[in-house]
């Protein structure tokens, strides 16, 4: 049982990094996975629901439940081209992208790079239409489709997700931003004022919003835009980042996804994968093994702005740990024994 000890102890944890700027905001919480109430434990330093830039979760909060339920809902197969599911419009790629089984792009194994710049002469110009964009997008992705091959093995790709986001947009003929709102008010059944696109959170009162860093490209420090370039240079809405929430906000998604049958059918799928298969990347997650968790089955995405989400599929518990740490430097590493000390601390109390 927490008490008001832990709560301190916790944040004595996170009062070093505080006092020495290395970031200034941090959120801490544990709740239940398939259950629908307020969370466990929650600590966040300053006090208050302050929005971050979620980065990178932007992959598994967005993009692969949008795509689950397409695929889900469809009684489509995981393993299905990205052709056969475009019909027509597939003609748009190449034949090696239209090649690509969609559950090979969900596991970061369909052969594309990890990083690729989309931003360059692009990051400080007027916004442009969606259709200018996603000939853009398409254009490069095509070009980078040459070198393509599903035999290469695991490799994180940012560009394998912004492409699974050009790809719904191009069928659905909505934004990212539109079809998430849509999708957690029509299929979850809750609307979050908090948890979105740079375009409606920068409606929220601006003292709330985390700024992540200076960008010396746009010249000015970035507070409701989205810190990663190319996402920037893609309007803000990109498959890979460009998501903000704050944590209470998350920890409401979490449990209002993974209790409808979506994300019931992810977990399940992804708890086989981890059980039956040597690799460490599953559909969206990863596993993770902590030294202090022997035997307990661990799911992780983390993003570079100093966020993470872990998953404990056996215990029925998540943790949220947020911070702004880009906020002191893009290339310290200081975040990644942190991120171990939440959890060890969090795990001990719950797990």
């Amino acid at each position: 049982m927490i008490v008001a000890k832990d709560e301190s102890d916790f944040r004595k944890l996170l009062e070093p990094y505080l006092i020495s700027k290395k970031m200034t905001h941090a959120w801490g919480s544990v709740g239940r996975l398939q259950e629908v109430t307020t969370a466990l434990f929650t600590v966040s330093e300053p006090q208050g629901n302050y929005i971050f830039d979620l980065a990178s979760l932007t992959k598994v909060l967005v993009t692969l439940p949008l795509w689950l339920s397409e695929i889900f809902r469809g009684s489509l197969p995981l393993d299905m081209t990205l052709g056969a599911w475009l019909g027509a419009q597939e003609e748009l790629f190449t034949p090696n992208l239209r090649n690509l089984p969609l559950a090979f792009l969900f596991r970061h194994c369909a052969g594309l790079p990890a990083w690729r710049n989309f931003w360059m002469n692009r990051l400080v110009k007027p916004p442009v239409s969606e259709a200018e964009q996603h000939s853009f997008v398409i254009e490069k992705l095509n070009r980078l489709s040459s070198d393509i091959s599903l035999n290469s093995g695991y490799v994180y790709s940012d560009v394998g997700f912004i492409l699974l986001g050009v790809l719904l947009e191009l069928r659905k003929k909505r934004t990212l931003s539109c079809l998430f709102d849509e999708y957690c008010g029509t299929e979850l059944g809750v609307s979050f004022p908090c948890l979105g696109f740079g375009d409606k959170i920068r409606q929220v009162d601006r003292k709330f919003i985390v700024p992540t860093s200076y960008c010396p490209i746009r010249q000015r420090i970035l507070c409701g835009e989205v810190h990663d370039e190319n996402a920037a240079a893609l309007n803000g809405i990109a498959g890979h980042a460009g998501l903000f929430g704050d944590g209470e906000s998350m920890g409401r998604f979490l449990t209002s996804f993974f209790c409808s049958d979506v994300g019931k059918g992810l977990l399940d799928r992804n708890v086989k994968l981890a059980e039956t298969e040597a690799s460490v990347n599953l559909y969206g997650w990863r596993r993770r093994e902590f030294s202090f968790l022997k035997g307990e089955l661990v799911f992780e995405h983390l993003g570079f702005t100093g966020t993470g989400v872990w998953l404990f599929p056996r215990s029925g518990l998540y943790i949220i740990f947020l911070t702004n740490r880009v906020v002191s430097s893009r290339t310290s590493q200081w975040i990644q024994p942190l991120r171990e000390q939440v959890c060890a601390f969090l795990a001990e109390r719950f797990i």
